[in-house]
């Protein structure tokens, strides 16, 4: 099979590169996109738009329900990721296709040296249950990967309070509030008696499900 020429004076990405000038935006644009798109042409890189490359700033809400579950898989990636795992390792494990992982993540996705890196934050947004003071297990859309962190311990204090009774383990969780997308505040409960009245009316422990991102 022949090689799709990159540019009509250049064959390959690499000749087209050490011909522009030397950290210029258009350049680190198409050395972004190349990455993403390896068998496209110059010319097709410059038609593709945001959305054909990077889901990472698109709401929640507005996401289809397989690109949902993707973004779920993804920010599993993500978390794994910050914690040294290489990309190739944690699609395998996780089981997300690359193209999927790396629309999810966007730009909080680089290659540096060869190698794929991600940021060491985020504000991608996604859907978490929450134990609410007040309301029970609700669901609720984080903006942040501060407030999926934040959850993820929350939660696992909730399995540990629920598995040993020990109420002291919640008690750094008293005072926390998390901002939803739609602007709403959310108190995580603290009470170890109220806890255990919303787990018996849990048909599954999803609450175990902990996002640590």
């Amino acid at each position: 099979m022949t090689r799709k020429i990159f540019s009509k004076d250049h064959r390959t990405f690499n000749q087209w590169l050490n011909s522009q000038k030397p950290g210029s935006r258009y350049a680190k644009r198409m050395t972004r996109l190349h990455e993403r798109f390896p068998t496209m042409n110059l010319r097709d890189l410059k038609h593709v738009r945001v959305s054909d490359y990077d889901l990472s700033g698109t709401k929640w809400d507005t996401l289809a329900p397989d690109q949902k579950s993707d973004r779920i898989l993804t920010l599993e990636v993500l978390r794994v990721m910050r914690k040294g795992e290489h990309l190739k390792n944690a699609l395998a494990n996780i089981g997300i296709k690359k193209e999927a992982a790396i629309l999810h993540l966007g730009k909080y996705l680089t290659k540096e040296r060869g190698y794929w890196r991600v940021k060491p934050s985020d504000t991608i947004e996604a859907e978490m249950h929450l134990f609410v003071r007040g309301e029970g297990y609700t669901t609720i859309v984080t903006t942040n990967s501060q407030d999926r962190t934040r959850i993820g311990k929350y939660l696992a204090a909730v399995g540990l309070a629920l598995k040993t009774g020990d109420p002291a383990v919640l008690t750094p969780f008293e005072n926390m509030v998390i901002t939803g997308a739609n602007g709403d505040q959310y108190e995580p409960e603290t009470d170890l008696e109220a806890l255990f009245e919303m787990q018996e009316v849990q048909e599954e422990p999803e609450f175990m499900e902990i996002y640590s991102s």
